[in-house]
């Protein structure tokens, strides 16, 4: 079975089957102008005028209509600009004059999610610290308080290769130190 190509009701060269230019049509239909006799009888240049008219007219119905801000959005806007406010320090995620850059906290959780999704395992990742080495480039420091359940036998190379391949991957930085402090939760009832 053939299958045809979708047909183009106009060419890209911008022009109609007869010859007539969809721009100069546009430029009709915008100033008012009076059609000339071919654009007046050709039944291309009336279909491509008709849907140039309706477009037009959606455009101005668009251009007349009041808008008005929700009255939420300056709310909105200013818990935004308050969160990038208390994003604290940043690292460069890369070298340069003017280097982007990811906070610490946005790093932290990416970290705390590593942890906290470790695959067989029960952990909590409590506190996080990130820095940025400040003799070197695209890598970080990072210690990380992590909970296990009393009497938990934790695979710390794999939990290590796992929060490495997360920051890495989310991040796409490398870490050059990671320090894991492991706390044992106690689990009794009653405890704090």
């Amino acid at each position: 079975m053939a299958l045809n190509p979708p047909r183009r009701r106009f060419p890209s060269t911008g022009r109609l089957p007869c010859g007539r230019s969809v721009d100069a049509l546009w430029d009709s239909v915008v100033s008012g102008a009076e059609l000339d006799h071919h654009s007046a009888s050709c039944p291309h240049c009336q279909t491509a005028l008709d849907g140039l008219r309706a477009l037009h007219s959606a455009t101005r119905q668009l251009v007349d209509e009041e808008v008005s801000a929700p009255p939420s959005l300056l709310e909105r806007v200013m818990r935004v600009v308050r969160t990038e406010a208390r994003s604290g320090e940043t690292v460069p995620l890369v070298s340069g004059p003017d280097p982007a850059r990811i906070s610490t906290k946005a790093v932290a959780a990416v970290v705390r999610f590593a942890v906290d999704t470790q695959p067989g395992a029960v952990l909590r990742a409590r506190r996080c610290e990130v820095h940025a080495p400040v003799d070197a480039v695209d890598v970080l420091d990072v210690r990380v308080e992590v909970l296990v359940p009393e009497g938990y036998r934790l695979h710390e190379a794999a939990l290590r290769q796992r929060i490495e391949a997360v920051v890495s991957a989310h991040v796409g930085m490398r870490l050059r130190e990671l320090t894991l402090d492991v706390v044992e939760a106690d689990t009794r009832e009653g405890a704090t």
